[in-house]
């Protein structure tokens, strides 16, 4: 069930939690940091973003709450791209906004980016 705590305007009806967000992802688009050309790149840390999706599933806000500086701008612009499954609340289909915290981690030219919880 997803949580629901205030009204976020048109499309936009739920406030989920981080767990519900990440189970209401239907499809992701990778982030991409600057700088892969550097062989000798090393980051790693946690960027978190609330994101509010529409009914149809796209994205309709990002904004980053916290995170390394050097990786912001790569993980908004990939939460950009990202789809989302509708919330289903009394048998509509609704948005909903909630924050999620991505690791990413940069070793030369090899990004990995999970969610957590």
């Amino acid at each position: 069930m997803d949580a629901v705590s205030s009204e976020h305007g048109p499309g936009h009806s739920a406030c989920l939690s981080g767990r519900d967000t990440a189970s209401h992802i239907a499809s992701r688009k990778p982030v991409a940091p600057p700088g892969l050309n550097e062989p000798h790149m090393k980051i790693d840390g946690v960027v978190a973003a609330c994101v509010c999706f529409a009914e149809t599933g796209k994205v309709t806000h990002v904004s980053i709450v916290s995170g390394p500086a050097m990786m912001q701008q790569s993980v908004l612009e990939s939460l950009k791209g990202w789809r989302f499954r509708p919330v289903t609340r009394e048998g509509h289909r609704n948005g909903a906004c909630g924050t999620l915290r991505l690791h990413v981690a940069v070793i030369g030219s090899q990004v990995t980016s999970k969610i957590e919880e």
